[in-house]
């Protein structure tokens, strides 16, 4: 079995996109253990189907990454892979449009902060430049998205990111 564990945020607000810092404390003791493996996502693809693994992923960027989350999977040995919203480095989740009222707003990282969890080991991948619905948008706007998200990390960080996370978990045949 493979499988992607894939987190937002990492506070007490209890929320949708949340887990408390004890659960998340409680998942990394449980994935450091052994009894299952957690493997780069660029590795994910290449493990054998008779081998269980996992590859961790955070979307958005948010603060709490680098802060609580970081440290912790530093500090057990596991990798991860943190998906930016670029035009929003620095700021906040509040996207534009209708707010859920269930997800709180929340700070997301700096550009330093994105360079110093990257420089940790942890791969960073685009999330778009403003978190927007790329199945709503006009072919060249969703690619101006998705390129401009990519072509901001490379900018900021000195490398162009290898992976990409659709915002919303939405995507059709004209922005796959």
């Amino acid at each position: 079995m493979r499988g992607i564990l894939m987190y937002h945020s990492v506070d007490s607000s209890g929320s949708a996109i949340s887990v408390s810092d004890e659960q998340f404390s409680r998942h990394v003791r449980f994935l450091a253990s052994g009894r299952v493996r957690v493997v780069p996502l660029a590795d994910l693809p290449s493990v054998p189907d008779d081998e269980d693994a996992v590859a961790l992923t955070f979307d958005d960027g948010f603060r709490n990454f680098a802060s609580t989350a970081a440290p912790m999977l530093a500090d057990a040995g596991l990798p991860a892979t943190v998906f930016v919203v670029s035009g929003a480095a620095g700021r906040d989740n509040a996207w534009g449009g209708a707010a859920a009222p269930e997800i709180p707003v929340l700070p997301l990282m700096s550009w330093d902060e994105i360079a110093s969890v990257a420089t940790a080991g942890f791969e960073i991948g685009a999330h778009t430049r403003t978190h927007a619905d790329l199945t709503r948008l006009p072919a060249a706007k969703a690619e101006e998205e998705m390129a401009g998200g990519a072509d901001d990390i490379a900018a900021r960080l000195g490398r162009r990111p290898l992976r990409f996370a659709y915002p919303y978990g939405a995507t059709s045949p004209a922005v796959a």
